[in-house]
């Protein structure tokens, strides 16, 4: 799509990021899926609220422009929101908080 040589050494480098951000989606996919069925769609929500403007603005913002990596910094800021959304949800999943929602009578 392009003959641009900066693109084209660019693109490997993001694939790499963005197959490495993938497993922290579904990740997020599995356990945000785990606890809306629990009942628990309220930490799904807070989590993503709270994280990923974190990680995908300021994240993005401070490796992308301020430390200069341009892109590169973007997609990392993107998977580290990925993976940090993944770990909380997860740890969400296994401290069984949601059975409170899920078990009421």
């Amino acid at each position: 799509m392009t003959d641009d040589a900066a693109i084209l050494a660019l693109a490997p480098v993001i694939m790499a990021i963005h197959a490495v951000r993938i497993s922290g989606q579904m990740g997020n996919c599995v356990y945000g899926g785990c606890l809306k069925t629990a009942s628990d769609a309220k930490a799904t929500l807070l989590i993503g609220v709270f994280i990923m403007p974190f990680y995908v603005f300021f994240g993005s913002y401070l490796l992308g422009t301020v430390l200069g990596f341009g892109l590169v910094g973007y997609w990392i800021g993107a998977a580290l929101d990925e993976f940090t959304r993944c770990f909380l949800m997860r740890a969400r999943w296994k401290s069984r908080k949601w059975e409170k929602q899920c078990f009421k009578n």
